[in-house]
C-alpha cells in the first residue's frame, strides 16, 4: 500500500520520534529561506544604489547630453525592471 499525505501527517501526529524530525526539517527550512530572503533584500538594495548611481551620477552639461542620458535612463530602467519581472517569476516557480 502506498503511504498518502494523510498517512504521512498521521505518523507525524502518533510517533515522537518522526514528529521531531519533521520539526527540526521544518525549523531547518525556515531558518534557510529566511537567509536566503535576506540575502535578495541585500542584493534588490545594493543593485537598487548602484543603479541610482549610474543613473544620476553627474549633472548633464547641455541639453545634447541630458536628452542623451535621458534616453539611457529609460533603456536602463526598462532593462531594470524586465530583470526584475523575470527574476520574480523564476522565484515563483521554483517555490
Amino acid at each position: 500500500m502506498k503511504d498518502t499525505p494523510l498517512t504521512e501527517l498521521h505518523r507525524i501526529e502518533s510517533d515522537p520520534a518522526c514528529r521531531a524530525q519533521f520539526r527540526a526539517l521544518l525549523d531547518a527550512a525556515l531558518v534557510r529561506r529566511a537567509a536566503e530572503q535576506a540575502a535578495f533584500a541585500r542584493a534588490a538594495t545594493d543593485a537598487a544604489h548602484r543603479l541610482r548611481s549610474l543613473l544620476c551620477g553627474g549633472a548633464a552639461e547641455d541639453d545634447a547630453e541630458a536628452g542623451r542620458r535621458g534616453t539611457v535612463t529609460v533603456t536602463l530602467g526598462a532593462v531594470a525592471w524586465t530583470c526584475f519581472l523575470a527574476f520574480a517569476v523564476a522565484r515563483g516557480r521554483a517555490g
